[in-house]
């Protein structure tokens, strides 16, 4: 019944994180996303100005709506060892979770790294 509780949990957790990521991984996309200290890629370099900012954030956005797609994902996992505990263990949607967060957050640094190599330093 526990496993069952905080499946469910984390499903609507997941899936609640990964549509909010995905809308912002949109507005980043199109440069709606104001520069701000609370949401987008926040590098010290993108933070300089506001052409960086806004650079950094659209080359950002697919790896952004990603780490949603990932979340939902995530989120199914869990729904589906919800409806099925017997047979599902709860350990594979953690183990799932954890791997594709791990390599989502990679994935999002590296892009970040690349988009501020390549934007002026004394902006």
């Amino acid at each position: 019944m526990v496993e069952t509780a905080f499946s469910v949990l984390m499903s609507l957790f997941l899936c609640s994180a990964g549509i909010i990521l995905v809308v912002l991984g949109r507005r980043m996309s199109q440069r709606r996303l104001p520069p701000n200290l609370w949401a987008g890629v926040r590098y010290q370099i993108a933070l300089r100005s506001e052409e960086n900012w806004y650079t950094m954030q659209a080359r950002c956005a697919t790896a952004t709506m990603g780490m949603g797609a990932v979340f939902i994902d995530s989120a199914l996992l869990f729904a589906i060892q919800a409806a099925m505990p017997e047979t599902i263990s709860i350990l594979i949607p953690i183990i799932v979770m954890l791997v594709q967060t791990t390599a989502g957050i990679a994935i999002l640094h590296v892009q970040a790294r690349r988009c501020a190599a390549t934007l002026p330093k004394d902006a």
